[in-house]
């Protein structure tokens, strides 16, 4: 099940025989058309690794997306390339704190839960990385939300004891995925407006800012994925509002830097008023879909450019390869949990490595502050594809999953991409 790591488990914590779903944090609404490619590639330094052999066997049914996923690698590859030379930077890289999200619901304020995570913490620091991103969802943190004060006593533990490690925290806020396979809390959004809504979304993350103090705080990302699980309609120019208004109340006193973005699939017009805004201290972005030619890419380097010349740092808080064909993503795909769970299986894992090594090139050649991989999950552990595993519903496929992952996390246990990953952190810090 891969490599061992070296550090002992020193707690006497039993499996849940149902470890809750771990979150996953946005179904992807459909994508709307890129744009063209930027003028120029912005960057000083790529060279991505070379790309990893393919898997021995890929299950038939797969191996047309398993080709042109690795077409698209190859061509980020090569847009990353275009200007990097292959030093380092100062990137801190980053993956989801994933027994800290907030989807978890009440399942977080338990001592299992607690324990689970400074474990988590522990494998983190063994493979070396530097950061951590936490989902703070509302409405956990509202005064009249139950168990509220709990949720950010919480939340201020955890980041705490990541700083007491040296890492690096990014916080996200945004809706629960209340109503989803991805969240047990109940929230009826029926019930807000979208001024109302609004304004909570604000009071949580005044709060955030001013009792957690993370390091970093995004102000909003998927502006659709949040109009998908509210149930509300909220322009472009109202999001922009938002932000704007939030910036004015905020209190960065502790050094906090704030930023705002979207999903690089997501339309244009989210993200057109957030580069001149000048309090805004970084562009934050979610790359998943690559698209053919790998035109989602092209299109984050076109973000990239327009915040460093608009004097903004760039974070990356979530990534990972989304393993559907541009077919899937224009039938509205980014939605569909059948394409979330192909994740779990192994016959991925080559694939998973090069989109990794791929997005840490591209942070050092647009000297990112930070990139973040989304399913630390994965650095432990795949399923096997096969007949009692292939038709597994959502449910039974994060259940398993998480199990198998939660195992490897207690023992020290990397998957492959783990190895890679930790391998891949120490040449960052040695170089």
């Amino acid at each position: 099940m891969g490599k061992k790591m070296t550090k002992a488990v020193g707690l006497g914590v039993v499996l849940m025989a149902l470890l809750y779903t771990l979150a996953c944090s946005a179904v992807r609404p459909h994508p709307s058309s890129p744009p063209s490619p930027p003028a120029t590639t912005p960057g000083t330094q790529p060279a991505p690794p070379s790309q990893p052999q393919p898997a021995p066997e890929v299950p038939a049914e797969w191996r047309a997306l398993y080709q042109e996923l690795s077409a698209e690698l190859k061509a980020f590859e090569d847009v990353v390339k275009k200007g990097w030379n292959g030093s380092h930077s100062e990137v801190t890289i980053a993956v989801e704190l994933a027994y800290a999200n907030g989807n978890a619901g009440e399942w977080l304020l338990s001592e299992q839960a607690w324990q689970y995570n400074l474990v988590l913490l522990d494998r983190l620091q063994e493979m070396g990385v530097k950061g951590v991103v936490i989902a703070i969802k509302f409405p956990l943190l509202e005064p009249d939300f139950p168990r509220s004060a709990e949720y950010l006593r919480f939340f201020k533990n955890i980041v705490a004891e990541c700083r007491r490690r040296g890492l690096k925290v990014l916080v996200e806020g945004g809706a629960i995925f209340s109503g989803t396979p991805y969240s047990p809390v109940k929230v009826d959004w029926s019930k807000y407006t979208v001024d109302s809504l609004l304004q909570g979304f604000q009071r949580e993350l005044l709060l955030i800012a001013s009792e957690v103090e993370p390091d970093y705080l995004n102000l909003t990302n998927e502006p659709l994925t949040q109009q998908w699980l509210t149930g509300l309609s909220i322009p472009p120019a109202i999001w922009n509002n938002f932000v704007a208004d939030t910036l004015r109340k905020i209190d960065k006193s502790s050094g906090v830097l704030v930023g705002a973005g979207i999903g690089t699939w997501e339309p244009a017009e989210y993200i057109q008023g957030l580069f001149n805004m000048p309090s805004l201290d970084y562009i934050d972005l979610h790359i998943y879909p690559l698209s053919r030619d790998a035109l989602y890419v092209e299109r984050a380097l076109e973000y990239i450019r327009r915040a460093k010349a608009a004097g903004k740092r760039l974070t990356v808080s979530e990534s990972w390869l989304w393993k559907a064909m541009p077919e899937e993503l224009n039938a509205g795909g980014l939605g569909d949990e059948k394409v979330m769970n192909r994740d779990a299986y192994s016959f991925w894992q080559p694939l998973d490595i090069w989109f990794i090594r791929n997005m840490v090139g591209l942070a050092d050649a647009t000297q990112m502050d930070l990139v973040s991989f989304f399913w630390t999950r994965n650095f432990f552990g795949y399923l096997e594809y096969g007949p009692t595993t292939k038709n597994l519903s959502t449910a039974e496929v994060n259940r398993a999953l998480n199990q198998l992952c939660l195992r490897n996390v207690l023992a020290g246990n990397l998957s492959p991409p783990g190895e890679d990953f930790a391998e891949l952190l120490h040449q960052q810090q040695r170089n």
